[in-house]
């Protein structure tokens, strides 16, 4: 049993110092209380109470050094603080704060201004979540590997990241636009889950586990289809792909990526537009798969996931629209393999759930 309670504040000021400069401020609040049930023993039930606030404050200024160059220069401030009281627990109290720069700068090709590229250096705060602090899930009555009982962690720091990109991009008088990038980002307190077992049953706790390094390639574009063919119908076509690399130091290779980022995914998307009233399109993705050490003890093995979609859009009246879609065209299966490996050998997990298709229909009327 959770209960949530959020109040949330953001603001910005913006103020035009010349035609080439503007100066942009602003400011995020957020606070959340959280109560959740704690099994004790499997029979009983204790409260937990936890309160997390986050503050984001930020300065900068941009300016365009002359037609073909522009820069943004700034400063933002992130706080975190959490406050935990529960029954079985002394009271638990953390903050962290960071500053971290803004700065990017950005070129455009004086002979074609279509193509630009820009160059970008940040310092990302990643706060954990409440559920990641308190638990948040009575028991499973089904305890195992892959069904383990959540265990709270009110110690948990944020994730802090300095990270650096960079990108050519073409806008073109056709429409046919595209871009090509390059990242790269060392995570410190890296947040992982970690798996372990505890008078005969399986537990699952969010730690800070070290460091990280990630990087990859990722390339986007989107185009109307009268770029390729002549006298095409009004479809316009969109599509990504990334290739990424990871690795977390306090886990050993091979396969020690980040367990939410994948090493290659690719979407592409067609949107056609049959008349004023009328637009029907459709979206492939896939997303790599394969083997994953999540810690020194334990592997999953990945699904390589496809997701496919289909949507019909139609505009019955200014006011009126009806839009109906459905997902997962190709009843994929969703299989999961789970592996550890202590002193009394190798244990693994698997499981396997039919596809299941879903519709939605969704009809909206404006006022």
């Amino acid at each position: 049993m959770e209960n949530h309670k959020n109040l949330l504040w953001n603001g910005n000021f913006n103020h035009d110092v010349s035609s080439t400069r503007t100066f942009k401020s602003g400011w995020s609040l957020e606070s959340r209380d959280s109560i959740s049930l704690e099994s004790q023993e499997m029979l009983s039930t204790s409260q937990t109470k936890i309160r997390t606030q986050n503050v984001a404050l930020f300065a900068q200024e941009e300016w365009n050094a002359s037609e073909i160059w522009s820069h943004y220069l700034g400063l933002r401030w992130e706080g975190f603080r959490s406050d935990l009281d529960s029954e079985q627990r002394h009271q638990i109290k953390n903050t962290a704060s960071v500053f971290s720069p803004i700065v990017q700068t950005r070129w455009k090709n004086p002979n074609n201004k279509g193509n630009q590229f820009r160059l970008a250096l940040a310092r990302t705060f990643k706060n954990p979540e409440a559920s990641q602090m308190i638990t948040t899930t009575l028991p499973h009555f089904n305890n195992d590997l892959t069904s383990p009982n959540t265990v709270g962690n009110p110690n948990l720091r944020p994730e802090i990241a300095w990270g650096l990109d960079g990108a050519f991009e073409h806008f073109g008088e056709d429409n046919f636009n595209y871009s090509i990038s390059y990242y790269v980002k060392k995570v410190n307190h890296l947040l992982r889950n970690r798996l372990f077992q505890n008078n005969g049953l399986w537990l699952e706790q969010t730690i800070n586990d070290g460091n990280a390094l990630a990087q990859g390639l990722v390339f986007d574009t989107n185009f109307p289809i009268s770029v390729i063919l002549k006298n095409a119908p009004d479809m316009n076509v969109k599509a990504n792909m990334s290739r990424n690399w990871s690795t977390a130091h306090n886990v050993s290779g091979p396969n020690n990526r980040f367990a939410e980022q994948a090493k290659f995914n690719a979407n592409l998307s067609l949107d056609y537009k049959i008349n004023d009233a009328w637009k029907m399109g459709g979206n492939y993705g896939i997303v790599s798969g394969g083997p994953l050490r999540v810690a020194q003890d334990r592997i999953n093995l990945v699904q390589v996931r496809r997701a496919t979609t289909a949507y019909v859009h139609w505009a019955i009246n200014k006011e009126s629209t009806l839009r109906m879609s459905a997902s997962n065209l190709l009843l994929e299966p969703v299989r999961t393999q789970s592996s550890i490996f202590n002193q009394q050998g190798k244990t693994t997990v698997r499981s396997n759930s039919r596809g299941v298709l879903f519709t939605s229909v969704n009809f909206e009327i404006k006022f």
